[in-house]
């Protein structure tokens, strides 16, 4: 993901993802594992995140699939 500063590997961070959709957010726990900067203002960083439970799996993995079937039906 792309943030606009800094930050330091082994962070500890919460990721909230919209899936636009009208549909629930989805709450992430994980530690930063690297950041580097791609522009003046823009940093990619990699996050190792830690497991998910079922619940929250399952709507992942829903929301996965339903991306997947769209990506089909635009690009078949």
């Amino acid at each position: 993901m792309q943030i606009n500063r800094e930050i330091a590997a082994g962070i500890k961070v919460e990721i909230e993802i919209d899936f636009n959709d009208g549909t629930n957010t989805l709450r992430c726990k994980g530690s930063v594992v690297r950041c580097r900067q791609e522009s003046n203002k823009v940093y990619d960083i990699g996050i190792q995140f830690e497991p998910l439970g079922e619940p929250e799996q399952a709507y992942l993995d829903k929301k996965i699939t339903q991306l997947i079937h769209l990506g089909k039906k635009v690009n078949p």
